[in-house]
């Protein structure tokens, strides 16, 4: 039984890698993903899922986001003010 499940798997990943190299294939997706993104229902329906995972659905779990976002505190020095920022307020550099 376990080899016929390994086979299984075996023949799925090479299905997905073929699709990764199959331009015809991303030509496709990327016309679907243009169709979606052109529909203003889908647009609305993208800009509540987004309100809804940054604010929450009600008072309570819009307080708990802000108690889990603000739970470490302001920990990170801004090189330019050295002001202590939360973690949002900051942007990691890799050099000058």
């Amino acid at each position: 039984m376990k080899h016929s499940q390994a086979g299984v798997c075996e023949q799925e990943r090479i299905t997905k890698q073929q699709k990764c190299n199959d331009a015809a294939y991303w030509q496709r997706e990327n016309e679907h993903q243009c169709a979606r993104h052109s529909d203003p229902a889908f647009a609305q329906c993208e800009h509540a899922r987004k309100e809804l995972k940054h604010f929450g659905k009600d008072l309570a779990e819009c307080i708990d986001l802000f108690l889990q976002i603000t739970h470490d505190g302001p920990v990170y020095v801004c090189t330019s003010c050295h002001q202590t920022k939360f973690v949002d307020d900051v942007q990691e550099l890799s050099s000058l």
